[in-house]
């Protein structure tokens, strides 16, 4: 699935600290599949991802750093594909949630209009 990426307005947001928690795990996986010294492979790892979605690898070193709180859901569900752990969301290993920069009535209005889309 390739969620498309609107720089943070989307509606739905996941924890950045529980995605990087997985994200780390999958990295430390990666690590030890290759055999390489920890430091050279988690470059490695964060440059395969980067480059295999488009995106500069600071998106992936900022989501690990944890340096948001939130990061978009496409996005989210964009390396969870990659990674192959699509189930992180479903699972409640990742909770999405409303975007907290919305306003509750902007929220609604946007859930009102994907109702009636259905």
């Amino acid at each position: 699935m390739s969620a498309k990426r609107n720089n943070g307005w989307d509606p739905l947001v996941v924890s950045t600290h529980e995605l990087a928690t997985v994200l780390q795990r999958w990295v430390d996986e990666f690590r030890s599949d290759h055999s390489i010294l920890p430091n050279d492979e988690q470059a490695g790892a964060i440059t395969l991802l980067a480059q295999s979605l488009s995106l500069d690898d600071r998106v992936i070193t900022r989501i690990l750093n944890e340096e948001t709180l939130h990061t978009t859901l496409g996005l989210a569900d964009e390396i969870l594909q990659f990674i192959e752990r699509p189930d992180a969301t479903h699972n409640h290993e990742i909770h999405v949630v409303p975007n907290p920069m919305w306003s509750l009535d902007r929220w609604i209005e946007w859930y009102l209009e994907e109702r009636r889309g259905c």
